[in-house]
């Protein structure tokens, strides 16, 4: 049949507009904890959870990280989280977390990512001792490519180690948490000092003004733990940790090529003006003269690592009793974050399709 345009029509469309509201004027439902199954508990933190939930609607899983409004107890901690969630809506990479929605209960905050089954470099430098040459080089070339998309929005990610870096069921990564990151401004002072301690750059030690060249320093140690297995200035004591880090001096414990140790050795200059913080100067260095960028980028590049097929299963199973409990005492929270005060005004947030 075709159209129908007619008075008759017309009239039989507006006798029905009061009874049948077209579904182009109804807005969608804000995203709550109840359009969700919590599965299992991922993790725990200081902060809260984070939790793999199902999405009711359509069966894909994600990763929720669930914050205790109450462990938000200053100014600074509130604005780390706040920070996060404006950062992930606004920074868009394929080696950086999605984050896909942002809610509130009346005690909680929520934000919901994608769901990494391949765990962390963390995880696959414990298991695997530590890695190859060419396999380092793979995961430092994707890390850097990360932090230019977050440097590109004069931002300072200032959390770089092992744990943040999230590897996919394809071998591919994505850094995680961005509650420590600043917007870099001209006079980047430090009023404290934050950050895993093996991995805190010697001016951030000093108190002194901090830029971009902190997250390459971050860049010199991973690449440094994923060569040699273990970080270079990490001792028994933050005390001694922090002495090794101001001293600078870098011990290889294993015999790794020149290009190698260069490329640490300039990322991992205690004088920020002298370090290797260029991301052009660090692409054309030695240690990457066989790798094409563009083909990275694209991910057309085999990564080196797989995760394997029973530990992503592993990652999927089945909910247990512990999580239905979870998932009853989160369901039991569910309110419209229209109601929940002001504090937290403008946190929800749902991706844009």
């Amino acid at each position: 049949m075709g159209n129908i345009c007619s008075s008759a029509s017309i009239d039989i469309a507006k006798s029905c507009h009061n009874e049948i509201p077209s579904p182009l004027f109804l807005s969608p439902r804000p995203i709550t904890i109840g359009n969700f199954f919590i599965k299992r508990v991922l993790g725990h933190g200081s902060f809260g959870k984070v939790l793999l939930v199902e999405k009711l609607e359509t069966g894909k899983l994600y990763a929720m990280k669930v914050i205790n409004k109450n462990s938000l107890d200053s100014k600074k901690k509130k604005s780390h989280v706040l920070t996060e969630r404006e950062i992930l809506a606004n920074v868009h990479s394929p080696f950086i977390v999605r984050m896909h929605y942002a809610f509130q209960t009346p005690d909680k905050l929520c934000l919901v990512f994608d769901y990494f089954g391949g765990k962390n470099l963390s995880y696959h430098i414990r298991e695997n001792k530590r890695l190859t040459e060419p396999t380092a080089q793979f995961y430092i070339a994707e890390v850097l490519l990360a932090l230019k998309d977050i440097h590109d929005k004069k931002i300072i990610y200032r959390d770089l180690k092992p744990e943040n870096v999230l590897m996919s069921e394809d071998g591919h990564i994505c850094l995680s948490d961005f509650n420590l990151s600043k917007e870099k401004t001209e006079n980047n002072g430090n009023d404290t000092i934050c950050g895993t301690p093996e991995y805190i750059a010697p001016e951030v030690l000093l108190g002194n003004s901090q830029g971009p060249e902190v997250d390459f320093w971050g860049m010199g140690i991973l690449l440094y733990e994923m060569i040699n297995g273990k970080s270079p200035f990490a001792s028994q004591t933050y005390e001694e940790t922090y002495k090794n880090i101001i001293r600078g001096k870098i011990n290889f414990s294993y015999s790794i090529s020149y290009q190698a140790k260069d490329l640490i050795k300039k990322l991992l200059n205690p004088n920020p003006k002298r370090r290797l913080a260029n991301i052009e100067d660090i692409k054309n260095h030695a240690f990457f003269q066989d790798l094409n960028w563009k083909d990275l980028r694209e991910k057309y590049v085999n990564p080196p690592i797989i995760p394997k097929n029973d530990e992503f299963r592993l990652s999927y199973n089945s909910s247990t009793g512990e999580s239905e409990s979870e998932d009853e005492e989160y369901r039991r929270c569910e309110t419209n974050p229209d109601n929940v005060g002001s504090e937290y005004k403008n946190f929800t947030y749902t991706e844009s399709m």
